[in-house]
């Protein structure tokens, strides 16, 4: 595939959006890692679930702040 004619349909099937395939994946992973990162010298896994709520209390913040669903 050449990267500079990459297009929407090509990465995302036209049925899904973004936010629905991360949480189809947060159902499918569960508490494994989603990604390791460092923090002070030592290295540690933030899971999907973990993800997910962070997710969501950012999406409630920002409904908070007056944010709307488009």
């Amino acid at each position: 595939m050449n990267l500079n004619k990459i297009q929407k349909k090509d990465i995302i099937p036209p049925e899904k959006d973004i936010g629905t395939m991360f949480f189809d994946r947060v159902r499918r992973y569960g508490e494994r890692p989603l990604l390791t990162y460092k923090d002070e010298g030592r290295w540690k896994d933030l899971s999907w679930i973990d993800a997910a709520e962070t997710v969501r209390n950012v999406a409630m913040g920002l409904m908070e702040l007056g944010f709307e669903h488009s």
